[in-house]
Order: structure tokens, then C-alpha cells, then sequence
């Protein structure tokens, strides 16, 4: 019997995670969301917090996202552990109030802690390698 695989998928809302989400979904393999709360990007969190409908239907975000691609979307609450990280940046700030490596390495730590205690095999990251060359170096730099 061949176990069914399941992948964990960083998703931000844009356009990488939902690609890198879809590619792997169309190999079979079982996706599910994780989207973190850190108390700076609320637009999404509040909506589904409050329940409210508008006229429009809202496209982007990682709810959106999630609805359009068919996954589960979890959504965990990092917004004590991001802030440290923001006031006290190891690898120092990026451009535009954004500690961009200290961030994604912070993520990716608890993502990885995320799935290995939900029985997930592997993380998809959207990362596209030379995009922003604080966050998306290649390993052998």
C-alpha cells in the first residue's frame, strides 16, 4: 500500500505560493496552508475574525488563495515571537521596515515545527531563488 503524501505549503497570498501550491497539487500529492499572524498584516485575519461579507468579492490574500486552490488553510499566531525578531534582528533590516531574512528563517522554524507534528513529509516555500537577494539565496552561495 503506498502511503499518500503531505505537503505543508507556505502560503502568503501572491502569486509564488499559489503556483508552487498548484504544481505539487497536480502531482497528486495531498496540499494543506499555513498562513502566519503577526500582528502587522491584518486585512485577511480581521475579515474571518469578523465574519464580514462585502459586495465584492475579495481577491488575493491567503484566504482567497486557499479557497481558489481547494486547501485547508491553517492560521497560527506568531505575533509575540515575530516581534522580538523584528526589534532585534540578527541579520540586521532589509528595505522598507523589513527584517527579511531574520522573518523567513523565524517562518520557515515554525513551519517545519508545524509539520512535523502534523504528520506532514515536506514544505513548499514559493521561494523564487535571486527574487530578493536577502531571502532567497541559493544554498551554495
Amino acid at each position: 500500500m503506498i502511503k499518500q503524501r503531505k505537503a505543508l505549503a507556505l502560503i502568503s497570498g501572491g502569486l509564488d505560493s499559489m503556483v508552487a501550491t498548484k504544481l505539487i497539487q497536480n502531482q497528486g500529492i495531498l496540499v494543506e496552508g499555513v498562513n502566519f499572524y503577526t500582528g502587522f498584516c491584518v486585512e485577511s485575519h480581521t475579515r474571518v475574525a469578523c465574519n464580514n461579507s462585502q459586495t465584492q468579492p475579495h481577491c488575493g490574500g491567503p484566504l482567497w488563495v486557499a479557497e481558489q486552490l481547494g486547501i485547508k488553510l491553517h492560521m497560527l499566531d506568531i505575533s509575540s515571537d515575530y516581534k522580538d525578531v523584528v526589534l532585534n534582528p540578527r541579520y540586521g533590516y532589509g528595505a522598507n521596515l523589513n527584517p527579511c531574512l531574520d522573518c523567513k528563517i523565524m517562518m520557515l522554524n515554525k513551519a517545519m515545527e508545524w509539520l512535523k507534528n502534523n504528520g506532514f513529509d515536506f514544505l513548499i516555500t514559493g521561494e523564487v531563488l535571486g527574487q530578493r537577494p536577502m531571502t532567497q539565496l541559493s544554498a551554495t552561495r
